[in-house]
């Protein structure tokens, strides 16, 4: 029997009640900014999401801070 990853992941979400619009990617995503939030040196999280590139990383960190500067303004 072969597995569709992202039909696995969509079923996981739905028994889960997840109402919103989520992916694989979104994990990946989700999971990189929790390590990044951590603590996690960033080198690290480049070896774990597999990106050969540290650009591609650190666009997340990038993300992150515009994010959160954006948040605070409205508060």
């Amino acid at each position: 029997m072969c597995w569709d990853a992202q039909k696995v992941f969509e079923s996981a979400y739905k028994r889960a009640g997840i109402k919103k619009d989520v992916s694989i990617q979104s994990l990946r995503h989700a999971f990189a900014t929790h390590l990044l939030d951590s603590g996690t040196d960033l080198r690290y999280i480049q070896e774990l999401l597999g990106h050969k590139n540290s650009k591609t990383t650190e666009v997340l960190h990038m993300f992150k801070e515009k994010f959160c500067i954006h948040f605070l303004n409205f508060q």
